[in-house]
């Protein structure tokens, strides 16, 4: 007898995942994630035979049969993870959110599905806007507005950036610490003025995996504490210790967010290369 919990969501923008999981789908804390495409009709009433391809998300759990609930509430928090994971590694190219428009969370025993929730609605995960001015005080970059003004030709090849960089990291998804600085970086993300304090969570992943971690991931002295003092000793929202401050916080200014985000990024990068760099040598 085969029984597993499957999960399967509609993802907007549809295409949001298409360059994250492989086409032979993903596999990751015992998770089995995949994309599927299904014919839907678009309920046009001036084209009633008209039908488009959706992506669905599907993401897959073996279990015993009497144990489904319960495996669903220890397992499902590492599948969240997992989608957070993603969702950063496609935000480092595309500032854009994820939501999902249908979500079902079922089990299938020897081939007959069966509820284990009813059809909810999540929040989704959205994003903070980001913006960077120049010192005339002109807005050189704008999260909100970045899709709309990309060349198809530039967003074309920001994907296929995405591509090559997700298969890579793909790969280490078995490290904690990897997935934790992952995770954060997408949390940082949010919506909400304090969110950005998730960017210094990346910084402490890889201070826990690596032994002296600005050595290792090839950062000076000066870059290592220029970020710690942001986070650490400013009355900032996101701030770490904001208990020692007894002025009125005040938002980030939109250098110090550039610049803590130009620090992430590049932490993230050598992250992976030095991952790469520990492998076992092919023979």
């Amino acid at each position: 007898m085969t029984c597993f919990i499957s999960i399967r969501a509609c993802p907007v923008p549809n295409d949001f995942f298409d360059e994250l999981i492989p086409e032979e789908g993903l596999e990751a804390q015992g998770w089995r994630i995949f994309v599927q495409r299904i014919s839907t009709p678009t309920n046009s009433i001036e084209k009633p035979d008209t039908f488009v391809s959706v992506r669905w998300l599907y993401a897959e759990f073996d279990c015993e049969s009497q144990q489904v609930k319960e495996v669903l509430k220890v397992q499902l928090p590492e599948l969240k993870q997992l989608l957070r994971i993603l969702a950063g590694m496609r935000q480092t190219y595309f500032m854009e959110s994820v939501r999902f428009s249908m979500y079902f969370e079922e089990y299938v025993h020897n081939g007959v599905r069966g509820n284990i929730h009813p059809i909810h609605i999540p929040v989704g995960l959205t994003i903070q806007n980001f913006q960077t001015k120049d010192e005339a005080g002109n807005t050189l970059f704008d999260a909100k507005i970045f899709e709309a003004e990309q060349a198809e030709k530039r967003r074309l090849a920001a994907k296929n950036d995405l591509k090559i960089q997700a298969s890579r990291n793909l790969k280490f998804l078995s490290d904690p610490h990897f997935r934790r600085a992952w995770e954060s970086y997408n949390l940082a993300m949010g919506s909400d003025e304090h969110a950005i304090g998730h960017l210094y969570d990346v910084r402490e992943a890889a201070s826990e995996k690596f032994a002296d971690a600005r050595k290792v991931l090839g950062f000076s002295k000066n870059q290592w504490r220029d970020f710690g003092l942001l986070f650490n000793d400013n009355p900032v929202y996101g701030g770490r210790h904001n208990g020692k401050h007894p002025h009125p916080l005040r938002p980030m200014s939109d250098r110090e967010k550039s610049e803590a985000l130009k620090f992430t990024h590049r932490l993230l990068e050598a992250f992976a290369s030095q991952l790469e760099s520990e492998e076992p040598k092919q023979s």
